[in-house]
């Protein structure tokens, strides 16, 4: 029970969850959609996480960090292999998911998710994804404007300046609010 209580002190899990909370209040539709909505969301938070593990079996394998999170695998030390991924996460530079180019991409689909279909498990899902993206963009933009240089550029071929760099964060972000006004 202990364990399952530390989930909540971690902030990416209260930012997601309470992201998701905010919409269904305001959405004011209480019925059994509410648990699709909560696992596409956390589900759409998660792909952001396995695409580590894409990246330590298939993108980049014979690095030294992959080698390390292959072995506590094989170990069955899943939360080590978490733990790993997330602290040494500025190795990873290289993610098809955490690039500009990919969040181009991301905001049409999820226009397209959100006014298509009626499941709530999917539009919870590519909000939860983009939800992550975000919340690691500006974190990063807070405390390592470098380092989200390197791993959100890392296709475009020239220095974006950190003034480019805010400027996309707020566009990303008024998208992202305005793609969640449309859910409710």
């Amino acid at each position: 029970m202990k364990r399952w209580l530390g989930v909540f002190k971690n902030r990416r899990f209260i930012v997601s969850f309470s992201y998701l909370t905010l919409i269904i209040l305001l959405r004011w539709r209480l019925d059994w959609q509410i648990i699709n909505w909560y696992f596409g969301g956390g589900l759409g938070w998660l792909l952001v996480f396995l695409e580590r593990l894409v990246w330590v079996y298939w993108t980049k394998p014979q690095t030294q960090l992959a080698t390390e999170a292959r072995y506590l695998i094989s170990q069955r030390r899943f939360k080590a292999v978490g733990q790993l991924l997330m602290m040494r996460s500025q190795e990873q530079i290289e993610l098809s998911f955490h690039s500009a180019l990919f969040q181009a991409v991301w905001v049409p689909l999820a226009l397209f998710a959100i006014t298509s279909t009626a499941s709530m498990f999917g539009k919870g899902m590519i909000m939860g994804l983009g939800l992550h993206l975000l919340y690691d963009e500006w974190r990063d933009y807070r405390y390592s404007p470098e380092l989200l240089r390197s791993w959100l550029f890392w296709q475009i071929k020239r220095t974006v300046s950190f003034q480019e760099q805010k400027v996309y964060l707020w566009i990303m972000t008024i998208a992202f609010v305005i793609l969640s006004s449309l859910l409710v």
